[in-house]
């Protein structure tokens, strides 16, 4: 009976021996070893040794074959993505704008930018009031209203255009006087409210008061997400080189994390294989006793 049991019991240790050997040389050892100033043979392992070709194989193979242009403008243009992103659109778009700007910029960002708005608003309609010929405008319009008025009255026979123009002289010194030095603090107050009036609505109530209704947002950006999802993926994925970032990846992965990975993949495939050696053997051993 011992000599009938001793082959196959010795072919299966031998078939399970040298698998596990083979899987743990893909490896093992991380780093080559040297001998008498010769490197020792099978050192290092298959995988540390043949790191950079697998990260460039695995980058071209998931660029060009796993990853297309194709596949990630399908899957973007499938009925499920497309309604989820644009629900989660209109709903971003149904928040105030305070909300928002407190999600994206914190609320002291938030309050920043609006301080920030206000001093722009504020500075340009200045701007625009300082710009404006107001004195030209008092010359010639207010003096024609004047000297409609006086036409036809008592005042007309003692009053003339010199003094009409000395007159107008002092209103125009006195408007200027009034921009310069009050016109700032009456204009800012009014921007203000202005700027955190809007910040209580939401893009879509804005819309809506400019006649555009949810559908019509909608429609809008279904037509902008058709194009971003079709030649807008096109462009993007030229200025991303996908298999170089792939192979820089793994290139940057250390040998011990690249072996976890491995094994957490293909652990049950690995021990089937050193398992299925240790069978191999113990079948040949009883080969060999029937031979």
């Amino acid at each position: 009976m011992l000599k009938l049991l001793v082959p196959p019991l010795i072919g299966a240790v031998i078939g399970y021996c040298t698998n596990y050997i083979a899987v743990k040389m893909l490896f093992r050892p991380r780093t080559e070893k040297r001998l008498f100033g010769h490197r020792v043979p099978f050192t290092p392992g298959a995988i540390p040794k043949g790191k950079a070709r697998l990260a460039q194989a695995a980058g071209s193979v998931v660029a060009g074959t796993l990853i297309t242009e194709n596949d990630i403008s399908e899957r973007l243009l499938s009925d499920d993505i497309e309604s989820h992103l644009m629900d989660r659109i209109i709903e971003a778009l149904s928040q105030t704008i305070r909300e928002t700007g407190d999600e994206v910029l914190t609320e002291a960002g938030y309050v920043n930018l609006e301080n920030k708005l206000i001093d722009l608003l504020t500075d340009k309609v200045m701007l625009e009031i300082r710009n404006f010929d107001y004195a030209g405008f008092i010359r010639t319009k207010g003096k024609d209203a004047v000297m409609s008025k006086l036409r036809n009255s008592l005042f007309g026979m003692f009053i003339g255009e010199q003094a009409v123009d000395g007159l107008l002289e002092s209103v125009i010194a006195e408007v200027g006087y009034y921009i310069n030095s009050r016109a700032e603090s009456m204009v800012r107050p009014v921007v203000r409210d202005k700027i955190l009036e809007m910040g209580d609505y939401s893009i879509l109530q804005l819309a809506e008061k400019s006649d555009y209704h949810e559908d019509d947002l909608r429609r809008v950006i279904h037509d902008i997400y058709l194009r971003l999802a079709t030649s807008g993926v096109q462009r993007a994925l030229k200025h991303i080189d996908i298999a170089g970032v792939i192979e820089a990846k793994i290139n940057e992965m250390s040998v011990e994390e690249l072996e976890q990975i491995v094994l957490e993949v293909m652990k049950n495939e690995l021990n089937m294989i050193v398992s299925l050696g240790a069978l191999i053997g113990f079948v040949l051993g009883c080969l060999n006793l029937l031979l």
